[in-house]
């Protein structure tokens, strides 16, 4: 188990996503090499929605790299302070997952999964894809961090892009956080106020 601490601001045009990619780093972060990957994630829930009612999130995601493991992440207490996003996570790779029989997978987010809605099984709730351009940046003064910068396509061919700076176990965040809302005033980046997950559920519902 451990706790999610990231800054998320939405990204308005490519061209953006291109121009912050380009931004250069604080005085004394080292930034390793940036890697690209894309994401297929699916949310599960319940038929009656207990997840959502006991306000967790249970995600399957596959990397287009190394589609042989399927990692697994229940999400519980996401709390919102401007940008700045908390959240506890479990988190387990596993090379499979029947929805139908989740109790069957043996893996840490399975069981808390369990935990919470019982011996039942879950259906997708909504999939998405996302292309990720990250990389992950050290400070001798405030720890680590991974930069990632998301292009996230929804089920109704609309995009969303927005940048995530995650904090390592070791980050600081207030040695972090000058240098983003630097960052996020020089672009006029606004806070992503929702998770990815709210957004797709909203896109959905207004289909309806």
């Amino acid at each position: 188990m451990t706790t999610e601490r990231e800054w998320k601001w939405e990204i308005g045009s490519a061209d953006l996503l291109d121009e912050i990619a380009g931004a250069p780093l604080p005085e004394g972060v080292e930034g390793g090499d940036w890697r690209t990957s894309r994401l297929e994630n699916r949310y599960f829930d319940t038929r009656d929605r207990r997840l959502s009612a006991a306000a967790a999130a249970f995600r399957a995601r596959r990397h287009e790299d190394d589609r042989s493991v399927l990692l697994l992440t229940l999400k519980e207490g996401h709390r919102r302070e401007g940008a700045f996003h908390r959240m506890v996570e479990i988190e387990g790779r596993v090379p499979d997952f029947d929805p139908l029989e989740p109790w069957r997978t043996e893996a840490a987010p399975v069981r808390r999964l369990v935990e919470l809605v019982g011996r039942r099984p879950v259906e997708v709730l909504v999939r998405f894809e996302t292309s990720r351009l990250c990389r992950e940046l050290r400070s001798p003064s405030g720890g680590g961090a991974v930069l990632a910068l998301d292009t996230t396509r929804w089920a109704d061919g609309g995009f969303f892009r927005e940048l995530e700076l995650e904090l390592s176990a070791d980050g600081k965040g207030d040695r972090w956080e000058r240098w983003m809302l630097g960052l996020a005033r020089r672009h006029r980046l606004v806070p992503s106020e929702e998770t990815k997950l709210a957004r797709a559920m909203k896109r959905m519902a207004a289909e309806r």
